[in-house]
């Protein structure tokens, strides 16, 4: 019997994994090796003198982790840290960028972790796109540090920055500002306790209710995932383990509902579907684990309020940690009939 819940359990993962191996695993941005994620501190582009000429557009990307520069038809050069070739668009849309300058190496990660030799003005270019758009990751724009900035002011400003980009031959600056903002509050956690007694209630009265609203919770997860990938241009998406975890978790939700649907269900469907559904639970528990930030963070991506990815993350735990506890519980309790 324990052989048997084993089995379609790795089925439930085996299945997740074929679909993370269809995503591509990380962004297609400028030498990074940095990721947008939920996080406590946003910049944001506050002037650029002179004003740039129409269609160049520049705006910051992931709260604080990419610079992006749309130029179509505009010849554009950006110097890195010191002075050097960095980052070129030209006229007819080609990004390249100089893989051998200081700036790309030291771009290896968020905070500048490697051995950069001085700069010896080598250029190696790479191309990037075609599409007349650079999107690089810059250290200018954010906290060198993984401990928590202090503020300056009481609008929670960190720094200030500024950009040289030049266009068409013409030197713009670019001023931003890196600010701080608080983080939101625990008790959005507290939104998983009606949802998870709501599904324990259903659970033990009216499974076939409890199976749909667990269904209802797993794709609300994944809209919530869809609309986090979406929010982002594709040089800054990265795997969408929200979206895949919960999707996941829906569909075997809906399996399970399927095999019990019936009144007078057979004990090995019920036993099958209870297995099913513990998958699907501890699918939404892992998706918690890779998005908790998301609860407590003051930037989330995300196209629409960011309220509504507290609310997924958290009710996906209320309802996973039912669905896992109930579906064992009831894997152990139930005897399925021998074929």
């Amino acid at each position: 019997m324990y052989a048997r819940g084993a089995d379609h359990y790795r089925s439930v993962v085996r299945s997740l994994l074929v679909l993370l191996a269809l995503v591509p695993g990380g962004p297609a941005h400028l030498g990074s090796g940095d990721d947008v994620q939920p996080r406590d501190t946003v910049s944001i582009v506050e002037s650029v003198s002179p004003a740039l000429p129409g269609g160049v557009k520049v705006d910051i990307v992931g709260g604080d982790t990419f610079v992006r520069v749309r130029a179509p038809g505009h010849s554009v050069s950006v110097p890195g840290y010191k002075g050097e070739k960095y980052v070129e668009i030209a006229a007819d849309g080609t990004v390249r960028e100089n893989t051998s300058s200081t700036t790309s190496k030291l771009n290896v990660n968020r905070f500048g972790f490697a051995y950069v030799p001085d700069e010896t003005g080598d250029v190696s270019w790479r191309t990037i796109s075609n599409n007349g758009t650079a999107m690089w990751h810059d250290h200018r724009i954010h906290w060198m540090s993984p401990s928590t900035p202090a503020v300056t002011d009481g609008n929670g400003t960190v720094q200030h920055w500024q950009i040289a980009i030049v266009v068409d031959g013409i030197t713009h600056t670019v001023k931003g500002t890196l600010y701080l903002r608080e983080g939101a509050s625990v008790t959005w956690w507290l939104t998983a306790i009606p949802v998870a007694a709501a599904v324990a209630l259903l659970l033990s009265r009216r499974r076939n209710r409890g199976h749909v609203l667990l269904a209802f919770v797993a794709a609300f997860g994944a809209v919530t995932g869809l609309l986090q990938w979406v929010s982002l241009p594709a040089g800054a998406r990265i795997t969408p383990l929200l979206l895949l975890f919960s999707t996941g978790a829906c569909i075997a939700e809906c399996a399970a509902f399927a095999l019990i649907r019936h009144p007078g269900a057979s004990d090995r469907n019920e036993w099958i579907a209870a297995s099913v559904s513990a998958g699907a639970g501890v699918t939404m528990l892992l998706a918690v684990w890779m998005s908790w930030q998301q609860v407590l963070s003051a930037y989330v991506p995300m196209t629409g309020p960011v309220w509504v990815a507290r609310i997924a993350v958290a009710t996906l735990a209320g309802a996973g940690i039912v669905a896992a506890v109930d579906g064992v519980m009831r894997v152990m309790r139930v005897q399925p009939n021998p074929d």
